[in-house]
């Protein structure tokens, strides 16, 4: 005697399986930072050539930590934090492949800028993580959802996020990663970018 699986449970699976290949870029993020930022926790060396050092950007002429920054983390916390945002954004967002890689690229490349052109001359000013391109996404899904509740907590947020910019400058949290995020992720709105 052989047990039938109901049709549900393919259709289950199928939609699963278009998620997967749907969000191929978010879940390409989520692989590589979890990859390479256990690595860099256990090698601090490779933290310290991957993290955004705008000393080390301007002095050194280092370019590429425009686009590593994102992908290496201090803590675990940080790290499976920033991944479960990205993975209901995969989930639940219905970004294309072509709009999440656009966020993502936009938002890495522009995220560092205040940092390069503040902290020029501090050479131990670094910078990891990729919650400025969570940010992003949050933001763009708030408002094209219409969202009551998300969208009165994305507002909250922001305004808290830019008291805290002006505020409190310098600490563990870069806020101006996350308000710039959010501005990419507005501005793909307005102009329907995506």
């Amino acid at each position: 005697m052989y047990y039938r699986f109901p049709l549900s449970n393919v259709r289950l699976r199928s939609r699963n399986l278009y998620l997967v290949r749907k969000m191929k870029i978010i879940l390409a993020l989520i692989l590589v930072s979890i990859i390479v930022s256990e690595f860099g926790m256990r090698h601090h060396e490779l933290r310290r050539r991957l993290s955004f050092a705008p000393y080390m950007v301007y002095h050194n002429h280092q370019y590429y930590r425009f686009l590593t920054w994102p992908f290496i983390h201090v803590s675990r916390r940080h790290l499976y934090t920033n991944c479960a945002f990205l993975w209901f954004i995969a989930h639940y967002g219905h970004l294309s492949e072509a709009s999440a890689g656009l966020m993502a690229f936009m938002t890495a490349g522009l995220s560092p800028i205040p940092r390069l052109l503040l902290h020029t001359d501090d050479p131990a000013y670094k910078a990891t993580g990729i919650s400025s391109i969570i940010a992003a996404y949050i933001y763009f899904y708030a408002l094209r959802e219409q969202i009551p509740l998300l969208s009165a907590l994305v507002a909250v947020n922001a305004i808290y996020e830019l008291v805290m910019v002006f505020f409190r400058p310098r600490g563990r949290i870069l806020y101006d990663a996350h308000l710039i995020g959010a501005a990419v992720g507005l501005v793909c709105f307005i102009c329907g970018i995506l």
